[in-house]
């Protein structure tokens, strides 16, 4: 069984527009909860490279969102 994943992630202005995206390739992720949480974390990161203070995540992964709010 593979046990890939990928990931996306969309970079939007404050005010909705469009600024860039990419997307990863995950190796050795069972777990889709996991992969969400990569994403999440590769977004940081992302943000934090590029001089954003401030950003919003979405999350369609209620697990991820309430551990998070922890």
């Amino acid at each position: 069984m593979d046990s890939s994943k990928g990931s996306g992630i969309v970079v939007r202005d404050y005010l909705g527009n469009y600024v860039f995206a990419t997307c990863n390739y995950l190796e050795n992720i069972h777990s889709p909860s996991l992969s969400e949480a990569c994403a999440i974390l590769d977004a940081l990161r992302l943000a934090s490279s590029q001089g954003y203070q401030q950003v919003v995540i979405e999350t369609d992964s209620k697990l991820l969102y309430q551990a998070i709010l922890k």
